[in-house]
């Protein structure tokens, strides 16, 4: 799976991160770890589909999220920077489109 398309901008939650929460079960942790600056971000993606920074600062967009929680200066693809539960993780893009996977029924990803 490579990058998730952008979605049109929308003030609220973005549908696949809201999809990807409740095909989880309910708000998940998210990582980013930079191994070679030494640095670990964390986040909660929550059922509706904001991701919550470590400030109490919500917002819906993952490469948002990535830029404000590193203080970045650049575009970082927030789909492919933050995991779900570890350093080690999916990645949100790996596990959005594991969760549209037509070989996962529905009972399975609830």
């Amino acid at each position: 799976p490579g990058r998730v398309p952008d979605a049109a901008y929308r003030p609220g939650p973005d549908d696949r991160l809201a999809h990807l929460a409740a095909a989880r079960g309910g708000a998940t942790v998210l990582i980013w770890h930079r191994g070679r600056r030494g640095a670990s971000y964390e986040a909660l993606l929550h059922p509706d589909g904001m991701i919550e920074l470590t400030d109490g600062t919500r917002v819906a967009d993952p490469s948002a999220a990535a830029e404000m929680a590193s203080g970045s200066q650049v575009a970082v693809d927030g789909w492919q920077t933050w995991r779900l539960e570890s350093a080690t993780g999916p990645t949100l893009a790996d596990a959005y489109h594991d969760a549209l996977s037509p070989s996962r029924t529905q009972t399975s990803i609830a």
